[in-house]
């Protein structure tokens, strides 16, 4: 294993240790954030090891756009929602998103803490994409909604609001043991 890897390796035991001990509370969160998005469970959390991030997200599905701006404006909050059967997570590069450009295709993963759950994503695919106002898309071209259900994309602005910089990821499938035959199967559900 290399010395890349152990520290990843060590900062994700730190970030999950904190994240599960933490006292986390929504006076951590600026006034911009009402009540309405904080739960009796907390405030739901993306952690990026690699990229040293570990954000507070904000379901903002259903709201108005000036209301998702206000969560992404906000300081230590990102905004969460669908876009099709994409899960969106977006916050502003100048408060420290900029480092999902950190995340490595094939080897960075991402835990995220929504409504009690605990999902676990894998980094498939990054670049940069334009926000045409009314879409987002890829790279390629592709519309963010276009990609399979359950795919999480993280986008922060890049050299300007039109030009965005996006994480594709997929939920991990970690190997289960099975009883019956001794072979695996893959599992990806939520943890």
């Amino acid at each position: 294993m290399t010395l890349k890897k152990t520290l990843i390796n060590i900062l994700t035991a730190i970030l999950i240790t904190f994240f599960f001990t933490a006292d986390v509370s929504a006076s951590t969160v600026t006034s911009e954030i009402s009540p309405e998005t904080t739960t009796s469970r907390g405030i739901d959390r993306l952690i990026i090891p690699a990229a040293l991030i570990n954000t507070p997200i904000y379901d903002v599905d259903g709201k108005g756009g000036q209301y998702v701006q206000s969560v992404v404006d906000a300081e230590e909050s990102a905004a969460w929602f669908h876009y099709g059967g994409t899960i969106i997570v977006a916050d502003h590069n100048g408060q420290g998103f900029m480092r999902i450009t950190q995340a490595i295709p094939g080897e960075s993963g991402a835990l995220v803490q929504k409504d009690g759950v605990m999902s676990k994503y894998i980094c498939v695919n990054a670049g940069v994409g334009r926000n045409e106002r009314t879409s987002l898309h890829d790279a390629d071209g592709n519309k963010f909604n276009t990609y399979p259900e359950k795919t999480m994309i993280t986008y922060t602005c890049y050299n300007g609001w039109q030009n965005v910089y996006y994480c594709v990821w997929q939920p991990f499938m970690e190997p289960v043991k099975t009883d019956d035959t001794g072979g695996y199967i893959f599992c990806t559900e939520s943890y």
